[in-house]
Formats: structure tokens, sequence, C-alpha cells
């Protein structure tokens, strides 16, 4: 009676621990969330992008990192410490550059969830060695002093 009373007993903790309330795996509510904050910073980078874009048409011939506190991000967007943005010159004109530093998620993650919310490969993808090369095998030329092997957004500024 008692293996049977302690057998029950484990067998409901083992239950608690891995079923959340909602009935759900505990395993799946977790990827779900990250999936959910991946998909969150894809949505803060493309507006950090327009608004780094618009920035750029407006100060023409200003190249380098452009700080978070000059970008005009609409409420309630704010820019995380690991999203960074940058002007720069190449062979087909200025180009903006947003780029996630973080190591929260891989590169590769972001560069899906970007995919998935911006429906434009051309201009996301991975940086590398001044390229930016975007899931559907387009490049895009980067300035020098983007770091090789993050997701990135970049726009010839037209």
């Amino acid at each position: 009676m008692v293996r049977w009373v302690a057998l029950i007993m484990t067998v409901g903790v083992l239950s608690y621990w891995i079923l959340d309330p909602s009935g759900e795996w505990g395993l799946r509510r977790t990827m779900t969330s990250d999936v959910r904050h991946a998909r969150q910073l894809a949505e803060v980078m493309l507006v950090q992008q327009q608004a780094l874009y618009t920035w750029a048409k407006a100060n023409g011939g200003v190249m380098g990192a452009v700080p978070a506190a000059s970008l005009q991000l609409p409420a309630p967007w704010s820019t995380p410490a690991d999203v960074f943005s940058y002007v720069g010159m190449t062979g087909a004109g200025p180009v903006a550059v947003t780029y996630y530093s973080g190591r929260r998620f891989p590169p590769g993650a972001v560069v899906g969830a970007i995919a998935e919310v911006q429906h434009y490969p051309g201009t996301i993808g991975m940086a590398g060695s001044n390229f930016l090369l975007s899931p559907a095998g387009q490049t895009t030329p980067l300035p020098a002093g983007i770091p090789q092997g993050f997701a990135a957004v970049a726009e010839v500024v037209e």
C-alpha cells in the first residue's frame, strides 16, 4: 500500500512538473516563448531599420554608428541593448544596417524570425565580409565596420 501511494505521488509530482496549467508540455511552452521573443526582436529590428533609413536620408553624408537616441522609434518601441544601427558607404552607395549582436538567440533563428515578419528576403540575412547574404541567396553590400556572423537588415539609402 505504501509503495502505491509513493508511486501515485511521484507520478503526480512529475505530471505537474512536466505539464503546465494549460495542459501543454512545459518544453513546448518554453520553445513557444523563445519563438515569441525572437519574433518580437525581429519586429523591433525592422522598426529600428525603418527609423535608421529615415535618419540616414535626413542626415545624408553622416556615416558610422548611429546612437539609439538619435533614432525616432514610434511608441511603444525601444531599442534593445544588443541591437545596433550603422550607416556606411559601399560601392552601391550609402547603406543603412541594423544588426543583432546578442547571444540569446542564434543568428539563424533571428534571420528566420525576420523573414517571417518581413516577407522581403533580399534585405535580411547574415553579415559576411562586406556583404549581407540573404536566405534567398541574394547579397547586399555592407559597409566596413559591420561585424561578421550576426543577423542583420540592410538597405541601400537612395
